[in-house]
């Protein structure tokens, strides 16, 4: 995978998830447990927070270096405590920080040529895992939620 091709898969998918996102009334966004144990809201801040390591990791690559994910020590902890981080932000600061954490991203993703991500065998594994792969689930999740509540909405 180029750069090009990396940038434009990660972009689709954050419009993918906001798209499934925008559709819904926005009473839905914080309803607990909607999905799993969570609500939207509570997606949103998770993969804020593992953005937000993708974009650490990155920095860490582009020195030459794989980047140690053993900072993170029990992942449900992680996730649980970037949920309750961000419990008390507004929905729209959510949308904002994921699309900034995102644009970061890119931003970073467009410094580096394709020969670069050739040398270091490719684009890693983790980074396209995060970026793309991880909204891509988390946005089948929220359509699966939008299919089932829109008959509840529209018995109203």
């Amino acid at each position: 995978m180029v750069v090009t091709e990396i940038i434009e898969k990660a972009n689709q998918s954050l419009a993918k998830l906001l798209a499934a996102i925008e559709s819904l009334p926005a009473e839905t966004h914080s309803i607990p447990k909607a999905i799993g144990e969570w609500s939207i809201k509570d997606i949103l801040a998770h993969l804020i927070a593992w953005e937000e390591e993708a974009s650490k990791a990155l920095d860490i690559w582009k020195i030459g270096v794989d980047p140690d994910w053993n900072h993170i020590k029990d992942i449900d902890e992680f996730n649980a405590q970037a949920v309750k981080e961000r419990r008390k932000v507004a929905f729209p600061k959510i949308i904002e920080q994921l699309r900034l954490v995102h644009g970061g991203i890119i931003d970073k993703l467009k410094s580096i040529s394709d020969s670069e991500f050739s040398k270091r065998g490719g684009v890693p594994r983790w980074l396209a895992n995060l970026i793309i792969d991880h909204l891509d689930e988390h946005t089948e999740k929220i359509i699966a939620f939008k299919e089932k509540f829109e008959p509840e909405m529209n018995a109203e």
